[in-house]
């Protein structure tokens, strides 16, 4: 859930994302996919922001948390999310995409990979 403080940043963010990119750029889409990782798995979820750029797409996901002194832990904690959320992308388009974390309360943007 976003609360008012966090509205301003998230909408910042995204607002910026659009002037770069203005026709191609999709929030809070949802997702559900079959996963081929051995196991019979579902994936099941919200992409909160999704971009084209010229290099591929880019695929964003917002955390709430504060990141002061736990940074390296809570990446490692989110990767595992955005990074599903990526690969279903990359298999729903057939293109290169990057995933990301946004830490909307310090603004903190870090890349997987």
């Amino acid at each position: 859930m976003h609360t008012g403080r966090e509205g301003p940043r998230r909408t910042l963010c995204a607002e910026s994302v659009q002037t770069r990119h203005p026709n191609e750029i999709h929030h809070e889409v949802p997702l559900a996919a079959r996963m081929d990782d051995g196991l019979p798995t579902v994936l099941q979820g919200v992409i909160d922001l999704v971009y084209r750029t010229p290099e591929g797409w880019e695929v964003v996901d917002y955390k709430t948390d504060d990141t002061e002194g736990r940074l390296d832990a809570l990446i490692e904690a989110y990767a595992p999310q955005v990074t599903a959320y990526a690969r279903h992308w990359r298999r729903l388009t057939g293109e290169p995409v990057r995933a990301g974390l946004f830490f909307v309360r310090s603004g903190v943007v870090k890349w997987m990979g």
